[in-house]
């Protein structure tokens, strides 16, 4: 059965996650009640305004362990067909709804199996929520510098992935969002070779949109960026 998980933190931020149980109704239930507890007790530590002050940070660790149990396929040197592919990044992705930037980044560092970059942050652009979505020839507008420089894919064993995220206000939102809805990829290859966990992609398309570098080509991404006038 498959389970979300809602923690609401002070400010009204929904953190869904999506965990398959198979234990019996009270067990399930107790261990929904501590993984709430935990996940909302550690973001609102890095949020809380004396945590810039005093060193205090949350134990990314904690976070890593739950993510991990979340996401079963979470390891890309693991993986031997793309539909594991899909599945690890998009977990690992959509568990990171509604985390601050900078956490998401610390987590999937810690956690070691991807890479990590800001695709997308929706404060840059002229759209606002209500406005009518953007589509891929206006995204230049909001593709972050990050995303225009050489991506971290992380140090583990290939095939290598880098985590895809975009934001408002600096907190993670949903792929599909009121800002762009087009597309729901999470995560991109290092490497086009390295999708030949595709046996049934012989024009080579559903890898292209998995590889960064393409998408930029293709649809120029960062034309703004470097050196903007």
């Amino acid at each position: 059965m498959v389970v979300g998980v809602a923690v609401s933190s002070g400010d009204d931020t929904d953190f869904t996650r999506n965990t398959a149980f198979v234990k019996g109704g009270d067990e399930t239930l107790d261990l929904l009640k501590s993984i709430h507890g935990q996940l909302e007790r550690l973001v609102d530590t890095h949020r809380a305004p004396e945590a810039s002050t005093s060193g205090a940070s949350p134990d990314v660790e904690e976070i890593v362990d739950l993510m991990s149990e979340t996401c079963p396929h979470d390891d890309p040197p693991s993986w031997s067909s793309f539909d594991q592919a899909e599945a690890g990044s998009e977990c690992v992705r959509d568990y990171l709804v509604g985390f601050p930037l900078e956490l998401a980044r610390e987590v999937v560092l810690a956690h070691g199996k991807f890479g990590f970059f800001h695709r997308w942050n929706f404060d840059l652009g002229p759209l606002s929520p209500g406005d009518r979505a953007y589509i891929f020839a206006e995204l230049h507008h909001v593709t972050t510098e990050e995303a225009c420089e050489p991506i971290l894919y992380g140090y583990n064993p290939p095939p290598r992935m880098a985590i895809a995220v975009d934001t408002t206000d600096g907190v993670v939102l949903p792929t599909r969002n009121d800002f762009f809805s087009s597309s729901d990829r999470t995560g991109y290859m290092q490497l086009i070779e390295h999708w030949y966990l595709i046996s049934d992609d012989p024009l080579m398309v559903t890898a292209e949109n998995m590889h960064w570098p393409t998408q930029v080509e293709y649809l120029a991404f960062c034309m703004w960026w470097p050196g903007e006038e």
